[in-house]
């Protein structure tokens, strides 16, 4: 069995084959043909360049050292993969989800006095992930896989405020959090 690989093709085919990577997901993402991406693993069609691999490292967190190294064994880039930051499997950058919370949302509160107001406060979340609302707190959004979080800096106290609710929920246009 060989131990090294000879170039960054058969290390390519080495990572998606470890990972198991769908050829066709992977094509999808990157908008090529899945004949494309199966010809990056050939070494002889030599089509593999370093765009692809910042490509892959981008998209799959494959990071780009491993083809940086001439010398680097099959059980490196093992250890290398599985070592990986374990935050891209909790949260990720679904668009769907980002594209429908974008936009001002209001959030209700009962007053905690006896003359029962309602309160409301108008919160803005941008294309980018950033949130703030009209009481200058701000934070960001975390994305899940069935849940999501927006976690914000109280302005005055500085203090931590998290929200957490159904993805489900968002495209109704009113989520209940907690």
């Amino acid at each position: 069995m060989q131990k090294f690989f000879r170039n960054n093709e058969e290390k390519l085919d080495f990572i998606i084959n470890y990972l198991s990577l769908n050829v066709q997901d992977i094509a999808h993402t990157f908008g090529m043909q899945s004949s494309y991406i199966s010809k990056m693993r050939v070494s002889s069609y030599n089509s593999l360049k370093p765009i692809h691999l910042y490509a892959f490292e981008s998209a799959y967190d494959i990071p780009y050292k491993i083809f940086e190294d001439d010398n680097i064994s099959k059980e490196q880039v093992k250890a290398i993969l599985d070592n990986r930051k374990n935050t891209s499997i909790i949260f990720n950058d679904d668009i769907s989800v980002m594209n429908n919370l974008v936009g001002v949302w209001y959030s209700y509160f009962y007053s905690s006095s006896s003359t029962a107001y309602i309160y409301s406060i108008e919160t803005n979340i941008q294309v980018d992930g950033k949130v703030i609302d009209e009481n200058r707190n701000f934070g960001e959004i975390y994305i899940g896989k069935s849940q999501s979080m927006i976690i914000k800096e109280a302005y005055n106290s500085k203090n931590l405020i998290s929200l957490t609710f159904d993805n489900t929920q968002i495209p109704y246009g009113q989520f209940p959090y907690i």
